[in-house]
C-alpha cells in the first residue's frame, strides 16, 4: 500500500497465500489454467447432457500403441502334413500396467493417418486491390490438343519334430477386410515389458521343393510351397522351419489370405549346382509390308538360354526355376511355366539323383524396320 518494492527470502518461508479470498481463487485457477495449458498429453472435455435424471456415460479412445508382430514355427515332420504355430509378439509402450485386459490383434493394412483436430486452424485470405478500369482487348484462344472421354518325456532332437505343448486360445474371425485374432482369456502385461501369445497351431498344406533364380548365384535355395489351408489369414513375419526333428533355416512372409499359395526360401542347397548359358540365332525376315513407298520389315530373333543342373544327392528334387520376364520376348518353348509373376516365369522341374540335366526356354523378339522406298536408288535396292 505504500508504494514500495520490498526483497523477501523466501527460503525460510514455507507457503504464501493471499489473504484476500477473491485473489486467492483467482491466483488457483490461473495455475489450474497454466498447468493443463503445460500439459501436451491431456484435455479437459466436458460432456453436455440433459440436467434430469441420471444417465451412464461411456467414453472410449484410441492412443498410439506399437504394432503386434508374428511370429512363426513350421514344423516338417518324417511322415504327414506339417504344421504351423504362430506366436503375437505384443509390447506395452502404454506407461502403465495391463491387468487382465481383454486383447485383440488385427491382421490388414488399412488406410490411417493423424490429423491435428485440437489446434485451432484459420484460413488464410488472399488480399485484393480494387480493380481499374481498363479497356477490353480481344482475347486469343489455344486450339484443342486433346479431350477427355467419358482398377513327458522326448529327447531334444525329438522335440523340435513336436508342437508346442501350449495351445491357442483364440477366437479368429474376419472384420470387413480385416481378420481378428482375439484372445479367450484376459492378458496381463507388465509397462514396458512384451509378451508371447500363441493364436495358431494347425496342420498346413506344404511341399518342399527348391527354388533358383540367377541373383542367387550357383546354388538353388531350400524353398517350400505353402497353401493357407487354415481358413484364416496370416500376418506376415518370420518362421523358423523344422526338417524331421532338425532347424533347416529361416524365411520370411507376406501376409497371407484364406486358400493363398506362397512360396519361401529358408536355405542353400549345396548339393546342387545351377549353370547358364544364352544361344542367340541370327535374325530373320517374317513380313514384309509395302505402304505408300514405305517398306516396313518385321523380323524376328530367337534366343534359348539353357539350364544345366547337376544334383549330387542321390534323392529326387522338385526344382523351380525363376526366369525372368522381359518386354518384347514372347516365349516359344512347348513347356509352358507352371506360375506367372509380375517379374518372373515359374518352370517346375524333377531331377534325378547323382544326375546332370538340361532345361531350355526358348523365346522370340520381333522388331520393325522401316526404309522409304522413293529415296532408294536401284543400286541400293538390289544390294538390300
Amino acid at each position: 500500500d505504500d508504494s514500495e518494492f520490498r526483497t523477501i527470502d523466501l527460503t525460510s518461508v514455507p507457503y504464501v497465500r493471499f489473504q484476500d479470498p477473491k485473489l486467492q481463487s483467482m491466483l488457483r485457477d490461473y495455475l489450474t489454467i497454466l498447468n493443463g495449458a503445460r500439459s501436451r498429453d491431456r484435455r479437459n472435455v466436458v460432456i453436455d447432457g440433459p440436467k434430469q435424471g441420471t444417465r451412464t456415460v461411456t467414453a472410449s479412445y484410441m492412443i498410439p500403441a506399437a504394432v503386434w508382430k508374428s511370429s512363426y514355427r513350421l514344423i516338417f515332420p518324417k511322415s504327414g502334413e506339417p504344421t504351423l504355430e504362430g506366436w503375437a509378439i505384443v509390447d506395452n509402450t502404454s506407461g502403465e500396467d495391463w491387468t487382465n485386459v481383454d486383447l485383440a490383434v488385427v491382421s490388414g493394412r488399412p488406410i490411417s493417418f493423424v490429423s491435428q483436430l485440437y489446434a485451432p486452424k484459420y484460413v488464410t485470405r488472399p488480399g485484393a486491390e480494387v480493380a481499374d478500369n481498363v479497356a477490353a482487348a480481344p482475347q486469343v484462344f489455344e486450339g484443342v490438343m486433346a479431350a477427355n472421354i467419358a482398377a513327458d518325456r522326448v529327447d531334444a532332437k525329438a522335440r523340435m519334430n513336436l508342437p508346442s505343448t501350449v495351445a491357442p486360445t483364440t477366437i479368429a474371425q474376419e472384420l470387413g477386410e480385416l481378420f481378428e485374432y482375439r484372445f479367450a482369456t484376459p492378458v496381463t502385461i507388465k509397462q514396458g515389458e512384451s509378451a508371447m501369445l500363441p493364436f495358431l497351431q494347425q496342420k498346413l498344406g506344404a511341399r518342399k521343393l527348391l527354388i533358383y533364380s540367377e541373383r542367387f548365384g550357383l546354388n538353388p535355395q531350400n524353398a517350400a510351397e505353402l497353401t493357407n489351408s487354415t481358413g484364416k489369414t496370416l500376418d506376415g513375419g518370420p518362421i523358423t522351419v523344422y526338417d524331421a526333428g532338425v532347424y533347416a533355416g529361416e524365411a520370411l512372409i507376406e501376409t497371407l489370405k484364406d486358400s493363398d499359395k506362397r512360396l519361401i526360401s529358408y536355405g542353400v542347397d549345396l548339393g546342387t549346382r545351377i549353370t547358364t548359358k544364352i544361344d542367340s540365332a541370327a535374325a530373320y525376315v517374317r513380313e514384309l509390308h509395302l505402304k505408300r513407298g514405305v517398306l516396313t520389315t518385321r523380323s524376328a530373333i530367337q534366343e534359348t538360354k539353357t539350364y544345366t543342373i547337376h544334383n549330387v544327392d542321390a534323392g529326387r528334387k522338385t526344382l523351380i526355376i525363376e526366369h525372368p520376364l522381359r518386354p518384347g520376348y514372347t516365349l516359344i518353348s512347348d513347356v509352358k511355366p507352371k506360375e506367372v509373376t509380375s517379374t518372373a516365369m515359374r518352370f517346375e522341374v524333377v531331377i534325378g539323383g547323382s544326375t546332370t540335366e538340361t532345361f531350355a526356354v526358348k523365346e522370340e523378339r520381333i522388331y520393325d524396320q522401316t526404309s522409304t522406298i522413293s529415296s532408294l536408288t536401284p543400286d541400293v535396292l538390289a544390294s538390300s
